[in-house]
C-alpha cells in the first residue's frame, strides 16, 4: 500500500545518501515522503517561505524508478499542495531537468494538464580565462549596497518578469540574507561611486544573480562581470564555470558570444493556484 506522510527526523540525510535530489533549501515542514512497503520511494516538497520574492511556488516531485506510472507522483503532488496557503501566491510550477536523453517528468507534468511555461538553460564555459579585462570598477559586495542594488534588480528584471508572468518584490529580508551569506562570492560594479550591477561566482562554480542597471545598459558591464566571475571560478581551482539563463532572456546572446554553451535544460510547467485547489477537491484529496 502507498501512503504519504511528512518527513521525519533523520530521513532527510537518508534520502540524500540514497541519491534522491532533495533541494537543499527545502524546509523539513515543506517535505512529504511517499512510502511503499515501509520504504521511502519518493518525495514532494515546495519552496514557499516567509519573505517570498516571487508570487510563484516551485514544487518538486520525485518517484524512484520501478514505482512510476502508478499515480504515486500525482498523489504526492496534490498532497504537498495542501500544505500551502493558496491565497498567498498566483502560480504553482514544477521543474523537469532534461540533459538531452529525455525525462519521464515531462510526461508527468503533461498528465497534470500543466502549461509548458518557461525553459531555463544551463550553460557552461570550459575555455581559457579571459584576458585583459578592466577590474578597476569591481569590488566585493557589502550590505550597505543592498537597498540600491535591490531597487536596481527590480528595474532590471521587471521586463522579464512581465514577459513570463511572475511578480517581483523590493525589500525582501530573505534576499538581503541570501546576499550577505553569499558576499564572499558576490561582486559589484561601481560607477561614479555608486553600485550599478551585481553578479556572483557562487560557491560551486555556478554563477548567478547577474543584473545591471537599465540606465547603464549597452556599456558592456554585464559582459565584464561575467568574465570577472568566470576568472574567479578558475582562480579557485575549478575547470569550468556554469550559469543558468531563461530562454527568452536577451543576455543569453552575451553568454554565447563569450563561449558559453548549453549543456542542459530545466523545463518549468505551471498551473494557476486556483486550478490546483480544484484538482485537490475533485480528486477527493
Amino acid at each position: 500500500m502507498f501512503t504519504v506522510r511528512k518527513i521525519r527526523e533523520g530521513e532527510r540525510e537518508k534520502l540524500i545518501s540514497s541519491g534522491f535530489s532533495l533541494p537543499e533549501k527545502a524546509a523539513d515542514e515543506n517535505i512529504l515522503v511517499g512510502i511503499f512497503d515501509d520504504e521511502i520511494i519518493g518525495f514532494a516538497c515546495h519552496d514557499y517561505s516567509d519573505g517570498q520574492i516571487y508570487d510563484n511556488i516551485v514544487v518538486n516531485v520525485f518517484v524512484a524508478e520501478g514505482y512510476r506510472r502508478r499515480g504515486y507522483g500525482t498523489e504526492l503532488f496534490y498532497s504537498v499542495c495542501r500544505l500551502i496557503d493558496t491565497r498567498k501566491y498566483d502560480i504553482l510550477s514544477d521543474k523537469v531537468f532534461d540533459d538531452g536523453s529525455g525525462s519521464p517528468g515531462m510526461g508527468f507534468a503533461a498528465s497534470l494538464n500543466a502549461e509548458d511555461w518557461q525553459a531555463l538553460y544551463l550553460m557552461e564555459y570550459t575555455g581559457e580565462p579571459y584576458r585583459n579585462i578592466d577590474e578597476s570598477h569591481i569590488i566585493p559586495y557589502r550590505d550597505e549596497f543592498f537597498d540600491e542594488l535591490d531597487r536596481i534588480k527590480y528595474e532590471a528584471w521587471q521586463p522579464l518578469g512581465a514577459d513570463y508572468g511572475f511578480k517581483l518584490h523590493v525589500g525582501s529580508e530573505e534576499t538581503r540574507r541570501e546576499w550577505n551569506d553569499d558576499k564572499a562570492n558576490a561582486f559589484v560594479y561601481m560607477l561614479d561611486g555608486k553600485p550599478v550591477a551585481l553578479a556572483s561566482c557562487g560557491t560551486d562554480s555556478h554563477m548567478h544573480g547577474l543584473f545591471v542597471s537599465p540606465k547603464c545598459s549597452g556599456r558592456g558591464i554585464g559582459k565584464l562581470l561575467v568574465q570577472y566571475c568566470t576568472n574567479e571560478v578558475f582562480r579557485r581551482g575549478n575547470k569550468k564555470a556554469t550559469l543558468s539563463v531563461l530562454s527568452r532572456n536577451p543576455a543569453m546572446r552575451i553568454y554565447e558570444k563569450l563561449g558559453f554553451r548549453i549543456c542542459g535544460t530545466e523545463h518549468y510547467y505551471r498551473v494557476k493556484a486556483g486550478n490546483i485547489v480544484c484538482g485537490i477537491e475533485n480528486n477527493g484529496k
